[in-house]
């Protein structure tokens, strides 16, 4: 684990990593492509996609 500067490299190489700050994850992450590519992309790996409902708590 690691909590360094953004712009220093992690301690070791990463295969993936996890960001915890939403709001900075829109503003930092990598372009979204654009729909026709993404939707190409899709078709070609033959994504499956599936979402789970959530209830929010009100209060």
């Amino acid at each position: 684990m690691s909590a360094g500067d953004a712009a220093e490299p992690p301690p070791e190489p990463l295969d993936s990593a996890i960001l915890f700050a939403p709001a900075v994850a829109d503003i930092h992450l990598s372009d979204v492509p654009p729909a026709r590519e993404f939707l190409a992309f899709a078709g070609k790996h033959h994504l499956s996609v599936s979402t789970v409902p959530y209830v929010l708590a009100v209060g």
